[in-house]
């Protein structure tokens, strides 16, 4: 937070975005209303999960967690429904060993896209099915030119 802040950055914990407007956003805060004058808008935010999880629960009958995200059995299919495969952001997978949802993210789509491929290969050929195991090494997050923070398999780095 520091070298963010060291290269101007503002934070407004707990902040909503309420309005963006050409040149303006104005954003919720415990406190009140906060409105930012900048050039230019850019707003990130988190991930909402794509009104498809909506659609296979009125057409399928599975679930979705809070979030929205479909949730998913052992092999990434759905409850009842073996031939329908959810990977990415809008499976919610809590078969680890720490029975957390993989994250939506490109690492874990990844392995859970090659494992998919190989499930549904060993189907078709009649072979053994292999198991999913995620191998997940940690994350970084580059905040700029001399300053990250990282979290490798349980090694958390900040400069």
């Amino acid at each position: 937070m520091k070298a963010l802040e060291t290269d101007g950055i503002e934070f407004l914990s707990k902040g909503r975005v309420h309005t963006i407007r050409p040149g303006e956003v104005i954003v919720g805060t415990p406190e009140g209303d906060v409105r930012i004058q900048a050039a230019k808008v850019i707003w990130t935010a988190g991930v909402r999960a794509s009104h498809l999880g909506r659609k296979l629960v009125e057409a399928k009958g599975c679930e979705v967690d809070r979030g929205g995200r479909v949730i998913v059995e052992h092999d990434f299919s759905i409850a009842d429904h073996p031939e329908i495969r959810m990977a990415g952001d809008l499976s919610s997978y809590s078969h680890t060993g720490i029975c957390k949802p993989l994250t939506g993210m490109a690492a874990p789509a990844k392995q859970v896209g090659t494992f998919i491929d190989e499930d549904i290969a060993a189907i078709v050929a009649e072979r053994p099915r292999p198991s999913f195991n995620y191998l997940g090494l940690g994350s970084m997050v580059v905040l700029n030119r001399a300053s990250a923070v990282a979290d490798l398999l349980g090694l958390r780095v900040a400069d």
